[in-house]
């Protein structure tokens, strides 16, 4: 069946609408939309979003002159007079004359169908840190004048599975027109990166089956690799670890703290840890790693005391720590060392990580601390010594 836009024409200061081909003198065509295929409906947000004769009512592109699609042949004498007139049209009647206008307000005004309109048109949800739920609500819009049921709501493949949102799967929700529905949509922040993808929105919509609203996160500033033998600690940082002397069978302990120190919501990745070296064997790191870890630019330091944390924290020594004592942003690496044999013993700490340098003091891609300790052979002490019994006489025993 053909389908056609309504054809409004100005004759002699009157305007009408007619849904059939007409041709004659006087008469200036403004609009036609007629075809086999029906034009998709758009979203938008403001006149440019839309197509060339469209624009935007109701956060959707419709028809400059209020045209609506048609279901049916419409026949060639049907010519309707948008002031309620019918019959020939009166060229002296007066151009201000009150006219029929479909403003969308009035579902009897719209068109005979569901339409789905999403507000807003895309969902932005920032600069989110690793770790961090975002979530951003979006309404639903029944600008049609019939009932708007949505099937399904889900994302398009290849969207990041830290994109989640409620309700989600197979649906029945009902719209009438004029009201609204909502979605929430929440991302959940587990690696770097911007992420981009689509929301896809399954419904009876005429024209637009599957409505998609583009979601998008960014990310800003770049990260800048701090290792400390302080967790406030900041400018000094740790090239040296010596463990002095360590008796063997026994070992010896130090921590070192890594944070990022860079700008906006860059992700230091620490992506590797290992000993290398003679001792490697004798040297021992603890978290393993891999697999990697993600740091957000450091902020639990708090110089003005508690004020400085967020709720559930507590300020010591100079930085927040929450109820099990953990400092958020920030990897703690405990170095051991257990000599198997005395004399000295020297090894590598590689800290492998992806940092882009926010301080400018050079590449610390694969940043080293030297480790070195000596092992402690037990030494074997008598007293007295010597030992002297005096004279014992034969037969006789002295202790």
């Amino acid at each position: 069946m053909k389908k056609c836009k309504f054809l409004t024409l100005a004759w002699s200061g009157k305007v009408m609408s007619v849904a059939y081909p007409l041709f004659a003198i006087g008469i200036v065509l403004l609009s036609l939309s007629c075809g086999d295929t029906p034009v998709e409906s758009k979203s938008c947000s403001r006149d440019t979003d839309c197509r060339p004769n469209e624009h935007c009512v109701e956060n959707t592109c419709v028809p400059k002159g209020n045209e609506f699609a048609v279901d049916s042949e419409i026949p060639p004498d049907a010519l309707v007079e948008h002031d309620g007139n019918n019959g020939d049209a009166d060229s002296s009647q007066d151009s201000d004359s009150k006219t029929e206008r479909i403003e969308g307000n009035d579902s009897s005004d719209r068109p005979d169908y569901p339409v789905l309109a999403t507000d807003p048109p895309s969902l932005d949800f920032g600069e989110p840190m690793i770790g961090d739920a975002v979530s951003r609500e979006l309404v639903l819009h029944n600008v049609g004048g019939r009932l708007l049921v949505i099937s399904r709501i889900g994302f398009e493949p290849g969207t990041s599975d830290e994109f989640s949102a409620q309700p989600q799967g197979d649906l029945d929700m009902e719209i009438d027109p004029k009201d609204t529905g909502t979605v929430t949509v929440t991302f959940q922040a587990r690696d770097p990166g911007a992420e981009t993808g689509n929301l896809t929105i399954e419904s009876n919509d005429k024209f637009n089956h599957v409505t998609k609203v583009p979601l998008i996160t960014s990310q800003s500033g770049k990260s800048e690799l701090a290792v400390v033998g302080d967790p406030a600690e900041a400018l000094v940082e740790v090239k040296e670890l010596d463990f002095g002397q360590v008796s063997v069978g026994a070992s010896g302990v130090k921590d070192v703290y890594i944070k990022n120190l860079g700008s906006g919501n860059s992700v230091l990745t620490v992506s590797k840890v290992e000993v290398t070296g003679d001792g490697k064997d004798l040297f021992t790191v603890k978290p393993v790693i891999p697999p990697s870890v993600y740091l957000n630019p450091f902020d639990a330091a708090c110089p003005n005391g508690k004020g400085d944390c967020v709720l559930g924290e507590t300020c010591s020594n100079g930085v927040c720590i929450d109820a099990s004592g953990k400092i958020r942003d920030l990897l703690r690496l405990e170095i051991g060392f257990s000599p198997d044999t005395g004399g000295a013993v020297q090894g590598t700490l590689v800290i492998e990580n992806d940092e882009q340098d926010n301080a400018l003091d050079g590449d610390e891609r694969n940043y080293r601390i030297a480790l070195k300790g000596s092992g402690l052979l037990p030494e074997l002490s008598v007293l007295p010594n010597p030992v002297d019994f005096g004279t014992v006489y034969v037969g006789k025993t002295k202790e």
